[in-house]
């Protein structure tokens, strides 16, 4: 089966992900979800920057664990975006470019940790 035929059917396996990201992540469709998920979120709690740190990490260690495959590939992909752009997208000075990890951002801005009274 080819790409458009998941496509067509509104299913997707990894492999058809893997092919709609440019192969780019041929690697993580070996990993097993769970410890890719937890890969996601160590690197969400350690980006270099305390702020970065604490809002991207607040929303993987609220958000990750319900990701599916395609939630995680656009998570990785925001991941590996430089400081400055994070930074700038998150406070809106400038537009998230990519499509796929855009409607991840919208998410990421709207997200409010629960806080204990």
């Amino acid at each position: 089966m080819e790409l458009n035929d998941f496509l067509s059917i509104g299913r997707m396996t990894p492999a058809a992900i893997a092919v709609q990201q440019g192969c780019r992540y041929e690697r993580r469709m070996e990993m097993d979800l769970d410890i890719w998920k937890k890969k996601l979120l160590y690197r969400a709690t350690h980006r270099g920057t305390r702020e970065l740190d604490l809002i991207i990490g607040g929303f993987a260690r609220a958000r990750v664990a319900d990701f599916d495959m395609a939630q995680c590939l656009a998570f990785e992909t925001l991941l590996e975006a430089p400081e400055t752009d994070l930074s700038d997208w998150l406070l809106g000075q400038k537009d998230v470019p990519d499509a796929q990890i855009s409607a991840l951002m919208r998410d990421l801005l709207a997200f409010r940790p629960v806080t204990s009274a």
